[in-house]
């Protein structure tokens, strides 16, 4: 009979890599939106915050009385990941909606509860005060449109709510009536730069998430303290890159993170690293990669439904097959199209054969399984992992 100690010892190591693999998908969590989640974290602060530090150097804050946990992540910032737009066709953000988000926070900062429409004059005051900002016109509908879709990207994160009305209709009627309350200390953990952008003298963002304690050189001598703290950071620097990022190939590293990537001390901490959080650290001669079975960390699934990963997994054999040229690709998806009749009728107007190749050669990059050159898509290591060998079939005849 099993031990109940054991048994329980061991679901509550289950529950704390639970809770590590759903902040990496959440950095931003709240109780309002997923109370269930924040429990598991709120229980497990203590243990999380521990093993983020140790092997990523980031650090975990959760507030229980106001119902948020943040982890603050310091990552590269990726240009091919955008905030979408919450309407519509989800759009990337443009310029002016990342502008009009960041002067909402700063105004919601003085009004803890206010009305869509009396926000909306406080950014056009302060846009008219500042001169290096363009002017805000609310009566303008695509404005009101951008301006919107900033509101509600801040509602999604949790750090404005509704109280009543719906802030989408003002983008149609600047007359509607919204009352909004803001949440003030999940707005105030929004920024998870470890540089304050004040203190930047420039518009640089990979200045604004540098960490500086990651800008450690190897040393020149044999000293104990900076071989260990060199060590450390290279600890840190694979961690954050396994835990953000699909596959990490040992061509993209450096030639001293390619050396501890391969140690049997640097083999031994990535693998203990991800076991103890639920993963498995898989190595093959390219690269690396953590594996969540469960799927929580993941934010991006593949192969998964919907027409177009169908259509990445088209392309996918195409590159397989040596196809790598950009219009040969489009041409492997029209062919498609003309087999398939039923298939992608979204796609059936012109220029939809290049619409969705795009888009599924989008999803094969953001799962490091192709890269893009220009015109020429090459497929990376991992993207053999999904050939297709020989088809098998279980079972025999009817009549055996």
């Amino acid at each position: 009979m099993a031990n109940p100690k054991n048994l329980a010892a061991a679901e509550e190591a289950r529950d704390f890599g639970r809770a590590v693999r759903t902040l990496l998908r959440r950095p931003l969590l709240t109780a309002r939106a997923d109370m269930d989640a924040f429990a598991l974290v709120r229980r497990h602060r203590r243990q999380a915050g521990d093993w983020f530090a140790y092997y990523c150097g980031w650090r975990l804050e959760v507030d229980s009385r106001a119902g948020y946990a943040r982890l603050f992540k310091a990552v590269e910032p990726r240009l091919d990941r955008p905030l979408r737009r919450p309407r519509g066709s989800l759009a990337p953000f443009d310029r002016r909606r990342y502008v009009l988000m960041c002067v909402i926070a700063s105004e919601l900062l003085h009004h803890p509860v206010t009305v869509i429409g009396r926000l909306a004059d406080d950014v056009a005051r302060a846009c008219a005060d500042d001169a290096g900002l363009p002017d805000f016109d609310s009566s303008v509908r695509a404005e009101r449109s951008a301006f919107v879709d900033a509101v509600l990207t801040l509602v999604g994160l949790g750090a404005v709510e509704e109280l009543d009305g719906s802030a989408d209709r003002f983008a149609a009627d600047a007359a509607e009536k919204v009352l909004l309350r803001v949440h003030q200390a999940v707005l105030l953990g929004l920024l998870a730069s470890p540089t304050a952008p004040s203190r930047l003298g420039g518009p640089d963002l990979a200045e604004l998430v540098r960490d500086r304690r990651f800008d450690v050189e190897a040393p020149a001598s044999d000293d104990d303290r900076s071989r260990r703290l060199f060590t450390e950071v290279l600890r840190r620097r694979l961690c954050r890159r396994l835990a953000e990022e699909p596959v990490v190939h040992f061509a993209d590293l450096s030639a001293a993170e390619i050396d501890y990537a391969r140690s049997l001390t640097g083999r031994a901490n990535l693998a203990k690293a991800a076991e103890l959080v639920g993963m498995v650290c898989e190595e093959r001669r390219a690269g690396l990669m953590w594996i969540d079975r469960e799927k929580i960390a993941t934010d991006l699934s593949f192969p998964d439904g919907g027409t177009v990963k169908q259509a990445a997994l088209f392309v996918l054999e195409a590159l397989q097959g040596g196809v790598t040229g950009r219009e040969a690709l489009v041409r492997t998806i029209a062919e498609r199209l003309e087999a398939n009749s039923k298939w992608a009728k979204q796609y059936r107007v012109d220029g939809g054969a290049t619409r969705l190749c795009e888009e599924a050669l989008g999803i094969l990059v953001d799962c490091g399984l192709a890269r893009s050159d220009g015109g020429a898509v090459r497929p990376m290591p991992a993207a053999w992992r999904y050939r297709i060998g020989e088809i098998q079939t279980r079972g025999g005849a009817r009549d055996e």
